[in-house]
């Protein structure tokens, strides 16, 4: 079946159903924590634009996250091993990911703040 969203998807169809679920998945949780912070702004002043990117990273963390941990992309790997050496190179690359990530977010905040 091919859509709008098809060239985000690998051609082989067990690995693109997998992603459509990761997908579905990313955004049913950006959906809870858009009306968890609709609520929450009620109490709790937040500035647009950091909730925004807060919740755009948590829709690519976890589905990238999820895509890392399945292990969809590594069909190569057979040995307990080498699955845990590769998972563990993979987590490293996820964590400097998400820190340059965030690191952007920051400084954007930053410099956001000081042009008020």
């Amino acid at each position: 079946m091919k859509s709008w969203i098809s060239f985000l998807l690998p051609d082989d169809e067990y690995k693109e159903k997998k992603m459509l679920q990761f997908f579905s998945e990313g955004a049913i949780l950006l959906f809870l924590s858009l009306i968890i912070t609709l609520i929450c702004s009620r109490f709790i002043s937040m500035a647009i634009d950091t909730v925004l990117l807060l919740h755009i990273g948590l829709f690519l963390v976890y589905v990238y996250g999820r895509y890392i941990v399945s292990g969809i992309e590594f069909t190569d790997i057979a040995t307990e091993r080498a699955y845990q050496k590769e998972l563990k190179a993979i987590v490293v690359k996820a964590i400097g990911f998400t820190a340059i990530f965030f690191f952007f977010i920051f400084n954007y905040i930053r410099l956001a703040s000081r042009s008020e």
